[in-house]
């Protein structure tokens, strides 16, 4: 019997990942930050979240070690991401 690999089975979807991507498009000020406002209306436009449930993937982000968040100003990217797709 033949093991046949999936072209795309190497390849998982990570949304974490997916939504890094989207925050390092984002305009950012001399010192790397991104502003709140302009986060949330990428990462809650491009997922159709709620504002809560994008906090909650700002504190996923931060745990993962991939942000940092900055308070009262916006996050900073601490770990570059890009998806091949």
């Amino acid at each position: 019997m033949k093991m046949v690999k999936k072209a795309n089975e190497h390849r998982s979807f990570d949304f974490y990942k997916l939504a890094l991507v989207r925050l390092q498009k984002l305009h950012r000020s001399p010192d790397g930050i991104v502003r709140f406002p302009d986060a949330f209306l990428e990462v809650c436009r491009s997922f159709q979240i709620s504002k809560q449930e994008c906090w909650r993937l700002f504190f996923a982000l931060r745990n993962t070690g991939m942000i940092e968040i900055v308070t009262c100003h916006g996050i900073k990217i601490k770990k570059a991401c890009r998806v091949g797709m």
